[in-house]
């Protein structure tokens, strides 16, 4: 799992309520309220109908009926509280400096007016536990937990449903704090007890089987957690209906496993559904950010980058709200929310969140801990794709050495540090070594497995590239046709990563000599790159379209290459053309939409508009000020957040029209030349990076110009001008005349 935390906590709101002895008081009430009598029954009605709200109301009432001078340190007042906080949690304001306060608060009166060792000291002890991990402070929640258990064992005993609870509150704590082992055993103690328990209680077996399906799913052990959290989802459903908090956070374990299953299916009607039941009765639950970001994460598999971007940024917002700016869980969404900037070609904006991810996991985790070589592997892309190699590969190098002692040389997670590494080593020029990170990085995603199908694509076109590198263009292209195959298979044949792998194997069959071939295949990698565009620029800010429109799969560079090698048939120069037309319809169909858009009478379009020119006049201000006496660091976060607002401004524009484009019918040649004059004749010029058709080299390309002439009938002629630096040096030339 991608996501920093692998547990959800498996204290909820009425597993607070916990029977310190078995059966109700003498007045029919549980013993963990029962000093607010009518109180306590309306908070138990309230939890059981998904009241939270009202619950949280009753609480607050009833502390403040306890909280009186003469009662300040009574049972009572801890009673209140604790029913108080755990209310407050699950409505995500467990950060609240005065929750926190309430929670320590009933922790001390216990002591004070039980002692050390009262069993019902417990609860008390769990509550601010959990408000501890929520701030991310684990070491101090496993602490906690571990003095519950021993409180459990010596009072009630091994096997009391108290003690089944706190194992599984502890194997919650162990969990966040990576002690996954720990864990495991834990839950797997705490289910043995709940399972020996006469008359049985169902509740508490769904408690560690979730929290034992938890454990094992961090283990990465998905086959063993998917019986148990399916188990754990059957039970809750049974004894508390399926709309309880309870079956939504089953509901999202489950989900999260299902789709590192591969079965994305199940996986996002499952996390569909556990976020429904939040949004309807706890929309700020600490639970929500973890399934907006499995979400995330399938939208991004689709290539559906509008809707992951989307998930991302709402997951990362609620993240903030319910854990704070500092938290691994807000590091998590950060890293996440980068990769996509990275692949739609925002490398700026990916750098500065996976800085700051990289700043939380070292200062949280510290600097050997497993999240932080996510976070450096996710980096060590980037300065890749900035060309950036020395850097680059000392950061990739540095987390595969983490994840090999932290996980194993042949985990998933070093393979992914691999592929990142032949990346790095492909930046310097090193093929042979770059071959050899690729090549292990395919034996573990054959042999292991992994949840996502594009760390085996990357991982096979990579491999690939790198013997194109080497010369050895027949082992490249069987590579590149398994890249291919696996692409279409596990993610979509209009995938963005497959439209990657076309471009390289494309030049590939022009090197061997099949010029039709490389053709189809790179006009196949326009179409899937400029379709992609087209779904993916509605909804993007005009820098953020711009940059994936600069970044995407292109096959026009290879086509035009052809086309001026002089090899291409006249169906393939007009089709070429074609392309050539539609590739930039696409960019002015887009702004001019832009600009219909801003002239709109459209009152919401007319309020989207004033906010887009305030945050251009802020970011120009900025820049037009410079530093000035705050410094460079201060002006640099200043501007970061300028553009920031500029984008997220002129996104709520592309978006309130994403759903309704107004691009016209695409151009072809024979309208063209249908409306051209007798005797006429149009000339069409296109810079482009010619490919290396005669080399054997993988990648590079020289910058150049053609032109294509287009007359009333017969096919376009094709001038190739040379290269772009001479010709783009003449007219600079020619200008400073005029």
């Amino acid at each position: 799992m991608r996501y920093t935390r692998c547990l959800h906590p498996s204290g909820l709101v009425g597993l607070v309520l916990v029977l310190v002895a078995p059966g109700l008081s003498a007045q029919g009430l549980d013993p963990a309220c029962d000093l607010l009598g009518a109180d306590c029954v309306r908070i138990h009605q309230a939890l059981g109908a998904n009241r939270l709200v009202e619950a949280a109301t009753v609480a607050e009432r009833a502390l403040e009926a306890a909280d009186s001078p003469e009662g300040a340190d009574s049972l009572a007042v801890a009673q209140a509280i604790d029913q108080l906080v755990g209310v407050r949690y699950s409505l995500g304001r467990g950060r609240e400096p005065a929750t926190t306060a309430l929670a320590e608060r009933a922790v001390a009166i216990r002591k004070r007016v039980q002692g050390e060792s009262h069993p019902e000291l417990i609860v008390s002890l769990h509550n601010l536990a959990r408000l501890r991990r929520q701030a991310g402070d684990f070491e101090s929640s496993r602490a906690l937990t571990t003095r519950a258990l021993a409180i459990a064992e010596a009072q009630l005993g091994a096997g009391h449903a108290v003690t089944a609870h706190s194992l599984a509150e502890l194997s919650v704590a162990q969990g966040n704090a990576s002690d996954f082992a720990a864990a495991a055993d834990s839950a797997q103690r705490a289910l043995d007890v709940a399972e020996a328990l006469q008359p049985p209680d169902p509740i508490l077996v769904a408690e560690a089987a979730n929290a034992l399906g938890a454990a094992r799913f961090c283990q990465r052990d998905v086959a063993g957690a998917l019986p148990l959290f399916r188990r754990a989802l059957a039970l809750y459903e049974r004894v508390q209906g399926p709309n309880h908090l309870m079956v939504a956070r089953t509901a999202g374990n489950l989900g999260m496993a299902a789709r590192i299953a591969g079965d994305r299916e199940e996986g996002e009607a499952l996390l569909r559904r556990a976020l429904g039941i939040y949004d309807r009765v706890a929309p700020g639950h600490p639970n929500v950010p973890a399934n907006l970001n499995s979400l995330a994460l399938i939208a991004r598999s689709r290539g559906e980058y509008d809707e992951a971007r989307r998930l991302w940024e709402r997951a990362l917002e609620t993240a903030e709200r319910a854990f704070g700016d500092e938290h691994p869980d807000v590091a998590g969404v950060l890293n996440n929310l980068a990769n996509l900037r990275k692949l739609t070609g925002d490398y700026a904006a990916a750098e500065a969140l996976l800085a700051r991810s990289l700043a939380i996991r070292e200062r949280v985790r510290g600097p050997e801990h497993p999240e932080v070589a996510q976070a450096l592997t996710n980096l060590a892309a980037v300065q890749v794709e900035g060309g950036r190699c020395v850097e680059a590969r000392a950061s990739a190098e540095r987390a595969l050495a983490i994840r090999e002692k932290a996980v194993g040389p042949d985990s998933v997670q070093a393979g992914q540090s691999l592929l990142i590494v032949g990346g790095a080593r492909l930046c310097q020029g090193d093929a042979t070594g770059a071959r050899a990170a690729y090549e292990r990085a395919v034996s573990i995603f054959t042999r292991v497995g992994s949840a996502s199908g594009a760390d085996t694509v990357g991982a096979l076109h990579g491999l690939a590239t790198a013997l194109h590198g080497q010369g050895n263009l027949e082992a490249a292209a069987e590579v590149y046709r398994r890249s291919l195959e696996e692409g279409e298979r596990r993610l979509d044949p209009a995938h963005p990563r497959v439209g990657w792998v076309l471009e390289h194997y494309g030049l590939l069959l022009a090197q061997r000599g099949d010029r039709a071939g490389a053709m189809e295949v790179a006009l196949r990698a326009e179409r899937i790159g400029r379709d992609h565009l087209r779904l993916t620029c509605r909804s993007l800010s005009e820098r953020e379209a711009l940059a994936y429109a600069a970044s995407r799969p292109r096959g026009l560079d290879l086509a035009l290459s052809l086309v001026a090698d002089g090899t291409a048939t006249p169906d393939h120069v007009r089709t070429v053309l074609e392309e050539l037309m539609r590739s930039r319809t696409l960019v002015l169909d887009e702004v001019i939409a832009r600009s219909r858009r801003q002239s709109a009478g459209d009152e919401r379009a007319a309020m989207l508009q004033r906010r887009v020119a305030e945050a251009a006049n802020v970011l120009v201000g900025l820049l037009v000020r410079g530093p000035g006496k705050d410094g460079p660091e201060r002006y640099r976060r200043d501007l970061a957040e300028a553009h920031e607002r500029m984008d997220a401004a002129e996104r709520a524009v592309a978006e309130q029209h994403a759903s309704r484009p107004d691009h016209g019918a695409e151009p072809t040649l024979a309208r063209i030349q249908e409306a051209l004059p007798p005797g006429s004749a149009l000339l069409a010029f296109a810079r482009y990076s010619h490919q290396p058709l005669q080399s054997l080299a993988a990648t590079g390309g020289v910058p150049s110009y053609l032109a294509f002439i287009v007359s009333r009938g017969g096919a376009p002629a094709v001038l190739p001008l040379g290269p772009a630096a001479a010709i783009e040096d003449a007219v600079r030339a020619w200008q400073a005349e005029v």
